[in-house]
């Protein structure tokens, strides 16, 4: 069970000031002394109201995989971390410095949609659709709290480990609102589930939560996929693979990772490896020479023979163009994730999801 002590006590003083100012802030855009801009064609905001680790990446991949193939679909997002400023769309050069690395993974991974970063939502969705007037829908990755610009949809994520009921507001806490900020999501979705919650567990939850009549809860686990080559076609292994295969070859493997939320990645790798050395960086991580380091420290204490080293598909974007990994990209895989719904929640919320879509594609079509 998650623990309900703040993460850093000795700020907790500071937490009701955070609390109230934020209050205040969403009561100007609730009364609509700040104004919010909306826009004709459906806009879908995938957010929290934790600082990061809730898996809004494999959300957002969920739904663009549902509606890409029936809509001209894009995504906007702030592009945190990047060196750049301002509106700039994907390309097949981009680069983490240039739109973060959430971002260029979700370009990497669908090339066929339009992927763009503005720090300002309204000024990035009126320069994405004055640059591309065909899109029909846009995903708001991580745009919760950008109260300026009002979103057709917004579903915000809690994660079951940290849920924002026995969480704090910053700084004592990761919470950017208090937990009332819920009431003002269509779609709440309890995030890295077990696969095996119990019903009872879902109601206790749910019973926390206390959402508003006509507000949707769903619950949602991780799935891991399958491993694949950092960089085909200089793999010393196949392009694709599994732990349960590197194990039957009897690889010796280290993992390492800049993520918000490690323990999950972690577990999963020594569930198979229990003896795997793991090496944690900040989140959304650029990794230096000193980093370089440590891996490849920890990579050459590992037995010789067979040996990999596996991170997740966040961490690849940033040594894609790094050239002190050159002579690791070889042993170097990443791992793929995607979300189910439990107990059948998948149907319902598809449906709710391409229902809104439809019916807001029309609207927009006869304005």
């Amino acid at each position: 069970m998650p623990s309900k002590c703040p993460a850093r006590p000795l700020l907790l003083p500071l937490s009701p000031i955070f609390g109230v100012i934020v209050r205040f802030r969403n009561l100007l855009y609730d009364r609509g002394i700040c104004k919010t801009s909306a826009f004709e064609i459906p806009t879908i905001c995938v957010g929290n109201i934790s600082v990061g680790g809730t898996g809004k990446t494999p959300h957002t991949e969920y739904l663009t995989k549902l509606l890409q193939k029936q809509y001209k679909l894009a995504v906007l997002s702030r592009g945190y971390k990047r060196k750049t400023k301002g509106f700039v769309l994907a390309s097949k050069d981009s680069r983490v410095e240039d739109i973060g690395d959430e971002a260029l993974q979700m370009a990497s991974k669908f090339p066929e949609i339009t992927v763009a970063v503005h720090e300002n939502r309204v000024k990035g969705m009126q320069l994405l659709l004055k640059a591309r007037p065909e899109i029909q829908v846009v995903l708001l990755d991580d745009a919760f709290q950008h109260r300026r610009l009002k979103a057709g949809l917004s579903i915000v994520l809690t994660d079951y480990g940290r849920p924002v009921y026995d969480d704090f507001p910053l700084p004592a806490g990761n919470l950017r609102e208090t937990p009332q900020a819920l009431s003002r999501a269509d779609i709440v979705i309890c995030s890295k589930c077990p696969p095996d919650i119990s019903a009872e567990r879902r109601k206790q939850i749910a019973s926390r939560l206390a959402l508003k009549k006509g507000q949707n809860l769903f619950f949602s686990g991780i799935r891991y996929g399958k491993l694949r080559a950092g960089f085909p076609g200089k793999g010393a292994y196949s392009a694709q693979s599994s732990l349960a295969e590197l194990k039957q070859k009897d690889c010796k493997l280290m993992c390492f990772c800049g993520i918000a939320s490690p323990n999950s990645f972690i577990g999963w790798v020594r569930q198979s490896f229990p003896e795997a050395p793991a090496l944690i960086f900040p989140d959304h991580h650029e990794y230096k020479a000193s980093d370089l380091e440590k891996i490849y420290s920890a990579f050459e204490r590992l037995e010789n023979g067979n040996k990999c080293i596996i991170t997740t598909q966040k961490d690849h974007m940033h040594l894609k163009n790094n050239p002190l990994f050159e002579a690791l990209t070889p042993y170097i895989y990443y791992i793929e994730i995607d979300i189910h719904f439990v107990d059948g929640q998948e149907n319902v919320f598809k449906k709710l999801i391409t229902d809104y879509v439809r019916n807001h594609t029309k609207n927009a079509a006869m304005a």
